[in-house]
């Protein structure tokens, strides 16, 4: 449903169960990433969106990224 919902244009998914669901939604991502079924463009351009509107609202004020794993190109 992650996959579905982000190939759609969804910019920011709610997972309000435990950290279990998180976990399989995230790895649905990164799979369809890795295998071309998520467009990169699509996802980088919504992370932009979702950082940018944190941004305004001061919700990142203060905050250090943390390193997050390289999501490899999908090969040709």
């Amino acid at each position: 449903a992650a996959v579905l919902a982000v190939a759609a244009g969804a910019d920011l998914l709610i997972i309000v169960r435990d950290g279990d669901n998180q976990a399989q939604a995230r790895d649905a991502l990164v799979t369809a990433l890795r295998d071309g079924r998520l467009d990169r463009a699509q996802v980088e351009a919504a992370v932009r969106r979702v950082l940018t509107v944190k941004a305004r609202f001061g919700l990142l004020d203060g905050m250090r990224p943390e390193p997050v794993p390289c999501v490899p190109p999908a090969a040709p």
